[in-house]
């Protein structure tokens, strides 16, 4: 229920996506980032990456993948 947040990391001048898939492939929801910059920084366990938070609403119960691509 409600929103599901994904920090992906990535270089300076790429895009990062992020999937939700259903056992079959299809996608369920997708979100991208816009091109990552210099002040594009994610903290995740106390270190700083180049990244960006992706936000998605959360699937229906079930089973799903996640995907993540560095574009």
């Amino acid at each position: 229920v409600g929103n599901m947040t994904f920090s992906v990391s990535a270089g300076i001048d790429r895009k990062v996506k992020v999937s939700i898939l259903r056992a079959d492939g299809s996608v369920v929801s997708s979100a991208i980032s816009s091109l990552l910059g210099a002040t594009d920084r994610i903290t995740v366990g106390g270190n700083s990456y180049y990244g960006a938070e992706l936000v998605i609403p959360a699937p229906a119960e079930g089973e799903y993948q996640i995907k993540s691509e560095i574009l």
